[in-house]
C-alpha cells in the first residue's frame, strides 16, 4: 500500500520532514487479512443467533402454548434463516468496506516524544509517552493506546501495520502491555451496560408501579446523555458513524415515552 498523499499532510499533527518521525501504515496485504477475520466472526454470529432464535420459538411453542403450531415453526424458521442470512451478509459488507476505508486511510507518527494516529476523515489524535495511561493488546493482536489525561483519546493500533513487531517493541518500553484481564473488564462493563439496557426496557413493558417506572427512565435517561457525550467526543468515529450512533438512542427515547404513558394513564 502506498504512503497516503501529501494534500491531506496539513492535517497531520506532525512534520513529516523530522528525521525524528517514525511512519507507518498498513501493509499490502492487511486488509485481506481483517477481511477474512471479519467474515468469519459474522458468520459465527449469524449461526448463533439463528440458533438461539429457533431454540426460544420451540420452547415457546413445546410449553408456553397449549397447542404446538407445526405449520407455524415449517413457515417461521425458513423466513428467520434467510432473514438473519441477508441481514448478515449486508452488514458484512458494510462492516469490510469501512474497514478498507480506514485501513486506506490510515498513518501511525511516532517521535521522540509522542504518537499520533491519522485516519481520513476521523480527527487526528496525539498521545504524549508520558501520557499514556496503559496499552492493551486485543485478541486479534491489535494494541490499544489509552491517555490519561483525555478519556476520550484511544489509538488503536492494527497488527496489520508494517513493521508491527518493531513498533510494540517500542511501546512496550516506553509502557508495558497490561493483562488481559483489563481489556476483558471493559468487554464485561459493556455486556453489563446491554444487558441492563434490555432488562430495564422489559421493566418497563411490564412494570405498573409508578417509582419502578419512574426509576427505569431515569436510567435510561442516563443511557442517552452517556451515550451522546461518547458520541460527541469520540474522535474513533467518523460523521457517517456518529449520525448511526445517533440513531441507536431511538429505541431507549420510544421506551421513556411508553414509560410515561403507562404513567398518565
Amino acid at each position: 500500500m502506498d504512503a497516503l498523499d501529501d494534500s491531506i499532510f496539513e492535517s497531520r499533527p506532525v512534520d513529516k520532514n523530522d528525521e525524528n518521525v517514525q511512519n507507518y501504515i498498513i501493509r499490502e496485504d492487511g486488509f485481506e487479512e481483517v477481511k477474512k477475520r471479519i467474515t468469519s466472526k459474522k458468520n459465527k454470529a449469524t449461526i448463533i443467533g439463528a440458533a438461539v432464535s429457533i431454540a426460544i420459538l420451540l420452547v415457546y411453542q413445546f410449553y408456553l402454548k397449549d397447542d404446538f403450531d407445526f405449520q407455524f415453526i415449517a413457515v417461521y424458521i425458513p423466513i428467520l434463516s434467510v432473514f438473519l442470512f441477508v441481514s448478515s451478509r449486508r452488514t458484512t459488507k458494510k462492516l469490510i468496506e469501512k474497514q478498507k476505508s480506514i485501513f486506506a486511510g490510515y498513518e501511525l507518527f511516532v517521535t521522540t516524544d509522542s504518537i499520533s494516529r491519522v485516519i481520513t476523515g476521523y480527527p487526528s489524535i496525539t498521545i504524549m509517552f508520558a501520557d499514556i495511561r496503559d496499552i492493551m493488546k486485543s485478541k486479534d493482536g491489535a494494541l490499544l493506546i489509552r491517555s490519561k489525561t483525555t478519556v476520550h483519546d484511544i489509538i488503536s493500533v492494527p497488527a496489520q501495520l508494517q513493521n508491527f513487531e518493531e513498533l510494540e517493541q517500542k511501546l512496550v518500553a516506553i509502557k508495558p502491555i497490561s493483562g488481559k484481564n483489563t481489556l476483558l473488564k471493559y468487554q464485561i462493563l459493556r455486556l453489563i451496560i446491554s444487558v441492563g439496557l434490555i432488562a430495564t426496557m422489559f421493566i418497563v413493558a411490564t412494570a405498573e408501579d409508578v417509582w419502578i417506572l419512574l426509576g427505569a427512565i431515569v436510567l435510561l435517561l442516563v443511557y442517552i446523555v452517556w451515550v451522546i457525550t461518547v458520541i460527541l467526543k469520540s474522535k474513533n468515529v467518523d460523521k457517517q458513524g456518529k449520525r448511526t450512533l445517533y440513531l441507536s438512542i431511538l429505541l431507549p427515547l420510544g421506551v421513556i415515552l411508553f414509560a410515561v404513558f403507562k404513567l398518565l394513564k
